[in-house]
């Protein structure tokens, strides 16, 4: 298959059957190493999840119960029967925002309340205390085959497959998916090969649900915004910072730091004689 330096759209409204045939669960057949790294990449656990469903009816259940024995917002249960029965939510995860609100501050009673009064889509983000920080997790549902999600891909070659860009108005906008982060699953296709067309392909022949396991990007963490206007965006959930290979090899920048704060102490210590 081809390979697309320029990224495109995944775009509902223009779909590619023909690519489609090439990765459904009946062609599309892995490689033996396609298939090794796929398998290596199951025991992901993901950091950080976002997740964005809709809720019908101010009575549709969501189906999510909070702790009582923590002073945070954590999952005690997602009911089987609930709207988020199928996100990658779970028992022992800490919400962090909702509806792009930090929540962290909130009431368990507070967080149900404005969950049992909202209606159409709604927004969590969570996190997994037991997961890899180098790992994110978005799900989005698509109200219909139309649905907008609002993703470019971009591939450089034989390179990995990344995010290319998140527009402002599709499902994954206010997301933790950032442009330039590596994808390591479509809905559980492994995309270490896919070419972009196959990429969007997936994503928009999803008839329900878009879930895309990513490489968040150390150089940018994670940041949430919060729509209080009052308050600016924080980089609230900070990845893993990765040192050069050069900063690990090279000890003399310390060795300066440690002169410098000997020769303060050594001047202090004189000028209290």
């Amino acid at each position: 298959s081809t390979s697309f330096a320029a990224s495109t759209a995944v775009d509902a409204a223009n779909g590619l059957p023909t690519v489609m045939d090439e990765v459904n669960t009946n062609n599309y057949h892995l490689s033996t190493s396609e298939y090794n790294y796929y398998m290596e990449q199951q025991d992901i656990k993901p950091r950080f999840v976002y997740v964005k469903c809709e809720k019908p009816t101010a009575d549709s259940k969501l189906g999510i119960a909070f702790d009582d024995d923590t002073n945070q917002l954590t999952i005690r249960s997602i009911n089987s029967s609930g709207v988020l029965w199928s996100s990658p939510l779970q028992e022992g995860f800490d919400v962090l925002a909702i509806d792009g609100k930090g929540c962290t501050h909130w009431s368990k009673r507070e967080a149900l309340d404005y969950l049992k009064t909202r209606v159409s889509d709604i927004s969590i983000v969570a996190r997994n205390p037991i997961g890899d920080s180098r790992y994110v997790e978005a799900q989005v549902t698509k109200i219909s085959p139309r649905s907008q999600v609002g993703l470019t891909f971009k591939k450089n070659g034989s390179g990995p497959l990344k995010i290319g860009s998140v527009f402002p108005t599709g499902l994954f906008a206010g997301s933790i998916l950032n442009d330039g982060y590596e994808v390591i699953s479509i809905n559980g296709y492994p995309s270490r090969s896919l070419t972009t067309s196959e990429a969007v392909a997936i994503v928009d022949h999803a008839t329900d649900t878009v879930k895309i396991v990513a490489a968040a990007d150390s150089e940018t963490g994670i940041v949430l915004a919060s729509l209080d206007p009052s308050e600016a965006p924080r980089n609230i959930i900070p990845t893993t910072t990765h040192r050069s290979d050069h900063e690990k090899s090279n000890p003399w920048g310390a060795l300066v730091v440690l002169s410098i704060a000997i020769a303060v102490m050594i001047l202090l210590f004189r000028a209290g004689l």
